[in-house]
């Protein structure tokens, strides 16, 4: 975990199913591991285009996925209780690249390094995606 304050900011990394299917992709993917995000940080996107939406639109292709939820930041805030994990999130239509929604979710608070963070963050993203 990042130092309270910390931001992770501009690249993303992708995850297990994701990363496997752009190996296998017989094109040179040298931004699979780090889909460009700047865009989300520079203000409210309606729309994604290249080279974000073109890597998208193939990995989803890739995974027969039609959406993407796109984690744009994270951000540790320190509080009473110890840390809490803040994300920025866009879940994105792959088929024309449209923002479905964009929102920001924060955890429970917990022990720098706990697990629990992590968890309550993910529990509370799902929670709003889900609703």
């Amino acid at each position: 975990m990042r130092a309270p304050g910390d931001r992770a900011r501009g690249r993303l990394g992708l995850p297990g199913r994701s990363s496997r299917c752009a190996r296998k992709e017989s094109r040179s993917w040298s931004s699979a591991g780090r889909l460009p995000v700047q865009a989300f940080l520079a203000g409210e996107v309606e729309r994604v285009g290249d080279p974000l939406f073109g890597d998208l639109y193939r990995l989803g292709g890739l995974a027969d996925a039609g959406y993407a939820l796109l984690p744009v930041e994270a951000r540790t805030r320190t509080g009473d209780a110890g840390v809490s994990l803040e994300l920025d999130v866009a879940l994105l239509d792959l088929r024309n690249g449209y923002v479905i929604w964009f929102g920001v979710v924060q955890g429970g608070e917990g022990m720098e390094g706990d697990r629990y963070v992590l968890a309550s963050s993910a529990e509370a993203l799902a929670r709003r995606v889900v609703r």
